[in-house]
Parts: C-alpha cells; sequence; structure tokens
C-alpha cells in the first residue's frame, strides 16, 4: 500500500474518531451491508469501544443498522444472498430492518438482480413446500 493512501486513512480516521488511529490492513477490505447495501471498507463500518478497542459489531454508516463484524467479511453468492434476505425477512421485525428502496437499487447498480431474486425467489418457494 502506498504512503499517500496510508496518509488520508489515519487523517480521516484521526478526524472521525478524534484521537490517533492507525489502520490495520484487514479493515481495508471492502464490504457490503446486508440491510441496504451500501458498499465501503470495514472500517466505516467500525463500532469504537469506550476503551479504545474494536468491537464485535459494525453500524451501517448509511441505514444506521447494526450487524456483527463477521457477517459483513463473509464471501457470499448474489444467489445465497436472496435466500439470506427471505429468509431474515420472515423474522419478527426483520423486514423492517432493510432499506428496500436502497436494496433494490443497489443491486440492479450492481447487475446480480437477476441472480439475487432467483435466490430469494426460490428461498420463498422452498419456505411454502412448493417445487420448482
Amino acid at each position: 500500500m502506498n504512503k499517500t493512501l496510508d496518509n488520508y486513512l489515519n487523517k480521516t480516521l484521526d478526524d472521525y474518531y478524534g484521537v490517533k488511529v492507525t489502520v490495520n490492513k484487514a479493515y481495508l477490505k471492502e464490504v457490503r451491508c446486508p440491510f441496504c447495501f451500501y458498499g465501503g471498507y470495514l472500517y466505516e463500518f467500525i463500532i469504537m469501544l469506550k476503551n479504545g478497542k474494536v468491537g464485535k459489531k459494525g453500524k451501517c454508516p448509511d441505514c444506521g443498522q447494526t450487524m456483527l463484524l463477521s457477517t459483513l467479511t463473509v464471501d457470499i453468492t448474489p444467489e445465497d444472498y436472496g435466500k439470506f434476505v427471505y429468509n431474515y425477512c420472515r423474522l419478527p421485525k426483520g423486514h423492517k430492518k432493510f432499506n428496500w428502496d436502497k436494496l433494490k437499487r443497489r443491486i440492479w447498480e450492481a447487475g446480480i438482480s437477476y441472480r439475487f431474486w432467483y435466490g430469494f425467489n426460490k428461498a420463498k418457494r422452498e419456505a411454502h413446500g412448493l417445487t420448482e
């Protein structure tokens, strides 16, 4: 990684948290929020604890939903993501956590709309006991 990017990230984090922060290279992984499909770096989602350590949960800078950081770092196919969204929606109040306008638009912009809805509808059929 070049020095310019390191300096930029350190300055950005210093301004955001108000303390001197060093960047762990693992936090530079690009991730997407499972609730609104916002794309950004992992460090943008981190919630700092009062003692200055990184917690186990993260918060989306766009929609404000919290999730485990381990959830953000999982590699998943668009079909499996569609199944995840459907199954999460079946939970009590799960449907309300998703920002559907942003989610649908960002999935379409990413070019995975067909595969996502295929997985979503397949999970829906399986949940209702229907065959393909």
